[in-house]
């Protein structure tokens, strides 16, 4: 049965309650959620050797992907 948990995670500079909602089920796939924006903190899931592995996209998981993007067009469009 999945789960949701909600904590306290802080407040905006105005004072406004920020919260930070848990979610898991049964296979493993567990999310954070910031109210603030509804951001998106954290999802993780397990992997075939059953080890927690953070899929969440970040700034630096962005920009790896696009230099190996533009690395793979760049070495396609030299080949013709």
């Amino acid at each position: 049965m999945p789960t949701i948990t909600k904590a306290a995670f802080g407040e905006t500079k105005e004072g406004a309650p920020v919260d930070l909602y848990h979610l898991e089920n049964k296979h493993g796939l567990k999310a954070q959620i910031m109210t603030f924006g509804a951001t998106l903190r954290l999802m993780s899931l397990p992997n075939e050797q059953g080890e927690t592995v953070n899929i969440t996209l970040s700034r630096e998981i962005l920009r790896s992907i696009y230099q190996r993007v533009l690395l793979l067009w760049r070495n396609d469009w030299t080949r013709g």
